[in-house]
C-alpha cells in the first residue's frame, strides 16, 4: 500500500485486514527475533546498562538544580531574558547547536 500511496480508507476493510495480515506474516517474525535479541541484551550486560543509567541520571540531577538555580536567579533579579541568554552562551561549548 505504501508503494501505491494508497491509504486504508482507499482500499476498504477487508482489503486492509489482508494486507495487515500479509505484512505481519512476511515481518512478524523478525521483529520477535529482534525483541528476543534485545530481551538476551538486556539481560546480559546488566551492569552496563546500570552504569550508563546512573551517569544519565546524575547528568539529570544536576541539570534540574542548574535550572532550579537559574529560575530562582531570575526571579530574584527579574532579569531573566539576560538569564537565559547567559545559559544559552554558557552552554554551547557542551557540544550544543552553533548560531
Amino acid at each position: 500500500m505504501r508503494e501505491t500511496k494508497l491509504t486504508r480508507h482507499d482500499v476498504g476493510r477487508d482489503k486492509f485486514v489482508s494486507e495487515v495480515w500479509n505484512w505481519k506474516n512476511e515481518y512478524g517474525g523478525t521483529i520477535l527475533k529482534q525483541l528476543r535479541c534485545l530481551e538476551r541484551c538486556a539481560r546480559v550486560s546488566p551492569p552496563a546498562v546500570d552504569a550508563h543509567v546512573q551517569q544519565l541520571d546524575q547528568y539529570l540531577k544536576k541539570f534540574d538544580e542548574e535550572l532550579r538555580r537559574e529560575r530562582e536567579s531570575a526571579a530574584t533579579t527579574g532579569s531573566a531574558a539576560q538569564n537565559l541568554e547567559n545559559n544559552v552562551k554558557s552552554t554551547s561549548g557542551r557540544g550544543g547547536r552553533k548560531n
